[in-house]
């Protein structure tokens, strides 16, 4: 863990500008700290860090805190405030402040003995993909503490992929198979219960507790890098995995080159170009084997066009909940469609980018499939 101990000077910025105007600040007060210099004193003491801020000549703000624990936090007006304060890695800290509407969070990333401190507001949720501080709907910090001690079956099978690489998709094909093709027993439940999220945590799940009453096998989706998820080393539950660069560096690296017997990986690409094929290698990995009838069953009822128009499969009730009703979960379901929104120059540069990534883990970079296939 890097050392935050020190002094530190700090310039308002536009987004702090946008946080105060947030909570609900006056405007005279925002234009007066504008262009207002902040010290920052940081000291240490074993686990307990304290924090000193002085904005201007008499706004003095003072607080301490224990990683991962709650504490209480002294007000310039004497007031207190519920913060607490995780760590994202060896340079990072994510202090959260208030409750609710008027939520704030703050991350303090040390680097070359620069501190930057970027202000956020809102209902704030802190989960770490790769360096990125997540704000949404669905995660709360208790969860964030917890998910490391959340208990692995053997009998898992875990589906760990990156946001939009065709998690819904495989979700549902999962599950499928585990129910043996019976299109009937998938029909009536949502695939949020079937194959829920753990990175998501709604009321009945908030401290996990839900996924404990899932009856074996569970399967499970995550978003989450492989140094947030639980300790699953140790068992021999079913993992899949598919995307890109850190997110999938994580996993492959740490599973030997995708060579352990109990993981999987899984190219969205793959499923798209035979999804037959792909049924069969998946249901094989899973200790099944179908005839082709049910192959066929599995990947008529996954197809992108049926799964857009099933209100089981298409996340629709969770889209209603999310108050976005009507929008559309299930896409195109087609690769290359960056094709659509990048100029020549723009994919070029990904493809620099992405091939010095995947090059650690052996992989390439494909623009169309038959590159990928030879």
């Amino acid at each position: 863990m890097v050392d935050f101990t020190g002094k530190y000077t700090l310039t308002s910025s536009d987004n702090f500008e946008a946080v105060l105007e947030y909570r609900g600040a006056p405007k005279e007060f925002i234009a007066n700290v504008k262009n207002q210099s902040q010290e920052l004193e940081i000291s240490k003491t074993g686990d307990e860090y304290s924090m000193k801020s002085i904005t201007g000549t008499n706004q003095v703000q003072e607080s301490k805190y224990v990683l991962g624990h709650e504490h209480r936090e002294t007000m310039p007006d004497g007031g207190t405030q519920a913060s607490l304060v995780v760590s994202d890695g060896p340079n990072r800290h994510i202090h959260t402040v208030g409750v609710g509407e008027k939520q704030l969070t703050a991350v303090y990333e040390l680097n070359d003995n620069e501190l930057r401190v970027t202000i956020t507001a809102g209902p704030v949720v802190a989960v770490h993909q790769d360096g990125t501080l997540e704000v949404g709907i669905g995660r709360s910090y208790d969860w964030l503490l917890a998910i490391k001690d959340f208990t692995v079956r053997p009998t898992d099978i875990w589906l760990c992929g990156y946001h939009k690489s065709g998690n819904t998709w495989l979700s549902e094909m999962v599950s499928l198979i585990m129910a043996d093709g019976v299109v009937d027993r998938v029909r009536e439940r949502p695939i949020e219960e079937r194959v829920p999220n753990v990175f998501l945590n709604y009321e009945f799940n908030n401290q996990l507790q839900w996924f404990e009453s899932i009856p074996v096998p569970r399967i499970i989706n995550s978003h989450l890098q492989y140094k947030l998820m639980p300790s699953f080393k140790s068992t021999n539950c079913k993992v899949f995995n598919g995307d890109w660069c850190q997110h999938v560096n994580d996993y492959w690296l740490s599973y030997g080159s995708g060579k352990q017997p109990n993981v999987l990986f899984v190219a969205y690409e793959e499923l798209v170009a035979n999804a037959a094929t792909m049924v069969r290698t998946i249901a094989h990995f899973l200790g099944k084997q179908f005839a082709d009838k049910t192959v066929d069953t599995i990947v008529s009822h996954c197809s992108l066009d049926t799964m857009r128009d099933n209100p089981m499969a298409n996340r629709a009730e969770l889209l209603t909940t999310c108050g976005t009703p009507g929008a559309r979960f299930v896409r195109k379901g087609v690769v290359g469609d960056w094709r659509s929104n990048m100029t020549d120059v723009e994919s070029a540069r990904f493809d620099r980018r992405y091939a010095q990534r995947l090059a650690a883990i052996g992989l390439r970079v494909c623009d169309d499939m038959a590159d990928a296939q030879r």
